[in-house]
């Protein structure tokens, strides 16, 4: 999907958007068709790219920073923040913010017992108030009880620049520069709102098929 050459440390962004990677558990009219990306688009416009960026961007949540991942605790039942949490830790605080606003309950901590500031373990869990804000990963098992919530959606995309066609690989290729503007969700308002919205700037490459340009596999 985005160039390769422009990602730092092999992060891959938007990998597996053209074959419907992400299912949200939401039920959202605004969630957008995969399907359009499979589609050429004759003329490459910046705004047009800015149409497709968004769209793999909306179905590809995860490579951005707009998702927080919580593991489960099979031993417990609950997910979990994950062992040996000193109380000081801002986690802890965030987690209570999230207990008032209705997202989780049914906490379960342990102190750890031989002394120290700190929690054997801390399980919790999301309440149905948090399930709208839940996404996962294509590739995830069916028995993964791991929740990726959603920090952020985008709201926009813009294209700053947009190279002409050059030959690249046998491919005829243009590259977009974007930055994206995106709204906290109400958890990730919470949890990280500086994070949550602040906006993602990166490059997008394109290559020309038989039907028109279409986001880089």
């Amino acid at each position: 999907m985005l160039n390769k050459n422009y990602i730092i440390g092999g992060v891959v962004i938007l990998a597996i958007i053209v074959a419907g990677a992400v299912f949200f558990s939401r039920d959202n009219s605004s969630t957008p068709d995969a399907s359009v990306l499979e589609r050429g688009v004759k003329n490459l416009t910046r705004e047009s790219a800015a149409k497709m960026i968004e769209t793999a961007l909306k179905l590809d949540p995860f490579s951005t920073g707009k998702t927080i991942r919580y593991s489960y605790d099979n031993q417990r039942g609950h997910q979990t923040l994950g062992g040996y949490i000193q109380s000081s830790d801002p986690k802890l605080q965030m987690m209570e913010k999230l207990v008032d606003e209705g997202f989780v309950e049914n906490i379960g901590a342990q102190k750890n017992q031989y002394g120290g500031d700190y929690y054997n373990y801390f399980v919790f869990d999301f309440t149905d108030k948090a399930t709208p804000y839940f996404t996962k990963r294509d590739n995830a098992s069916l028995d993964d009880k791991s929740v990726e919530v959603l920090l952020a959606e985008v709201q926009s995309v813009e294209v700053t620049g947009l190279t002409e066609q050059a030959a690249e690989g046998g491919l005829n290729t243009r590259t977009a520069d974007f930055t994206a503007t995106y709204k906290a969700t109400p958890i990730g308002a919470i949890i990280d709102e500086k994070i949550a919205t602040a906006p993602f700037k990166w490059k997008a490459k394109f290559v020309l098929y038989d039907d028109g340009w279409r986001i880089a596999q």
